[in-house]
């Protein structure tokens, strides 16, 4: 089986700034379509903020992701899987309002995560974890203490990792010791690649 993994799109960045938003676009178009219908990818899990902003969508933007975007992985793929992040959602405390839900619920090979799930990719498990918040933070660990999962994929805020270049997140968010027991660890969230012992 083979998966192509996505993070932080943030469609409608820099407040809808035109260029730029034709430049994401454009890295659909001429590189990740191009490259998994090449290679025959039909799985693509997202690891989160799908979205830029938590309270409201440019309808103009939205309207060109959909047609650009959604729509194609939908008819091309047999599952998508998309993980809440921070920017998805609309409150602080909980992932149960959030911008994934509301706008891309039309497309049937979508699936939303916005709770801590075990899932089969094949015959791989992976522990699915999406933004930790105060609603979901309970389950979250029973699920880090609980899962048979080798792989972890989330939108996680960990300690001492890079979020961007030169800009270390020194005392916000979880230890990386949680995740010690999978084999590795990917993460969204973070916008500088860096990688230390099994989490990247």
């Amino acid at each position: 089986m083979k998966v192509a993994i996505l993070t932080d799109t943030h469609c409608g960045a820099g407040n809808d700034n035109h260029a730029l938003n034709e430049f994401f676009l454009k890295f659909y178009e001429d590189i990740f379509f191009p490259y998994i219908k090449e290679h025959n990818i039909k799985t693509v899990l997202h690891l989160g903020d799908t979205f830029d902003r938590r309270k409201y969508i440019n309808f103009n933007t939205l309207h060109q992701w959909q047609n650009r975007v959604f729509a194609p992985l939908n008819s091309w793929c047999d599952r998508v899987d998309i993980l809440i992040g921070n920017h998805d959602t609309y409150f602080k405390n909980t992932n149960s309002v959030n911008s994934v839900d509301e706008l891309l619920k039309i497309y049937e090979k979508f699936n939303v995560f916005s709770e801590p799930t075990q899932v089969e990719l094949d015959k791989l498990k992976v522990a699915y974890v999406p933004w930790i918040c105060e609603d979901n933070y309970d389950r979250t660990m029973e699920l880090l203490d609980k899962s048979s999962a080798q792989v972890c994929m989330g939108h996680l805020e960990l300690i001492g990792f890079e979020m961007y270049a030169g800009h270390i997140n020194a005392d916000k968010g979880h230890r990386a010791e949680l995740f010690d027991k999978f084999y590795m660890t990917l993460s969204g969230h973070f916008h500088q690649k860096s990688s230390r012992g099994s989490i990247y």
